[in-house]
Parts: structure tokens; C-alpha cells; sequence
């Protein structure tokens, strides 16, 4: 009986930055900007809301998600890289880009991610 390797995953192994990377590497690129982008809108929506009911907790609940959404995607875009150490192929620099602009997003949006957070710490909602 002829077995076909594609079939039955006796072909050769793939490639360390392979196609089956590429959502790794746009969930390093993209984690830090979204969680940000979705930080923002949710405090200012939960400011008004939090003081009449939970107190801060709701405001420091979205902030640490946040920022661990961005050091998640910082810790992906960094494991891209070290999987990039030797490029097999010719879309090795592509993929090498992608997961170095991953980490500097994560890092940029990091940081923002924690400066809207003091905000939350310094600013008040609540009316005196």
C-alpha cells in the first residue's frame, strides 16, 4: 500500500518559522496595540459606573489586563524571535520583522498601557 506523507505526517518536519507560526507572530505584533486600544474606551466607560457601585476594583481590573495582554504578546514576539535564530527559508527576514516590531509594539503599548493606569491612580472619577 502506497502511503502519501502528507497524509499521514511522515514527510519532513517543518520549519521552525514556518506558516504555522504566522498567528503566533501577528498575536505578538498586534496583542500590546489592542489591549490598549481596548483599555482605553472600557476605563472611561467604567469610571461613572465604578463609583456608584464596585468602587476603583473595575478600573484596576481592565489596567492589569491590559498590561498583561501587552507582556503576553511581548513574551510571544520574543519566542518568534529565538525560533528565528537561523532562517530557513526565504521569508526567515519577514518573519524576523514582524516578531522584532512584536516586541517594540509590546513594549511601546506596555508602557502606555501603564500610564493610563496611573491616570486611574492619581485621577479620581468620583465627584467630591
Amino acid at each position: 500500500m502506497n502511503r502519501s506523507p502528507a497524509l499521514y505526517g511522515d514527510g519532513p518536519a517543518p520549519a521552525p518559522g514556518g506558516p504555522e507560526r504566522l498567528p503566533s507572530l501577528w498575536f505578538g505584533l498586534l496583542a500590546g496595540p489592542a489591549a490598549w486600544a481596548l483599555q482605553l474606551p472600557l476605563v472611561y466607560a467604567l469610571a461613572v459606573w465604578s463609583c456608584d457601585h464596585v468602587g476603583m476594583a473595575a478600573l484596576h481590573v481592565v489596567s492589569v489586563l491590559a498590561v498583561a495582554a501587552a507582556l503576553a504578546g511581548g513574551f510571544a514576539a520574543w519566542r518568534n524571535l529565538r525560533r528565528l535564530e537561523s532562517p530557513a527559508d526565504a521569508s526567515a527576514g519577514t518573519r524576523r520583522l514582524m516578531a522584532l516590531l512584536g516586541l517594540m509594539t509590546a513594549g511601546l503599548f506596555g508602557l502606555v498601557a501603564l500610564g493610563s493606569w496611573l491616570a486611574v491612580f492619581l485621577l479620581s472619577p468620583c465627584p467630591a
